[in-house]
């Protein structure tokens, strides 16, 4: 995408998508077939297994992990070291491990 920044030692793998305005932080990984939308900030050390769909404005904490096939919702923050097992509505706030909502309707 347009206007992106990706950090050093960012893994992008294999048909991955990314939207304009996104900040990689570095030693993100985005494995195969992600789909990241416009303006997604993704922390240092985040890991986001295979067909991952990240929808806009979204959130990922530093270190937080998403297995795959999730689906995060439109502005939705994943807390620092999470790991998320299951979709996330959109403007839901998570931490845990696994995550659990903290928070409702943030958007």
């Amino acid at each position: 995408g347009h206007g992106c920044v990706i950090y050093p030692y960012c893994f992008i793998g294999l048909e991955a998508k990314v939207g304009n305005l996104v900040f990689c932080l570095a030693g993100s990984t985005l494995n195969h077939h992600n789909t990241i939308e416009d303006m997604v900030f993704i922390g240092s050390g985040v890991t986001l297994a295979g067909k991952v769909y990240v929808e806009e404005k979204c959130y990922l904490g530093q270190a937080c992990t998403v297995k795959q096939w999730i689906r995060l919702g439109k502005g939705s923050i994943i807390g620092m070291g999470s790991v998320v097992t299951k979709d996330v509505e959109p403007g839901v706030v998570m931490a845990g491990n696994p995550a659990k909502i903290l928070r409702n309707n943030i958007i």
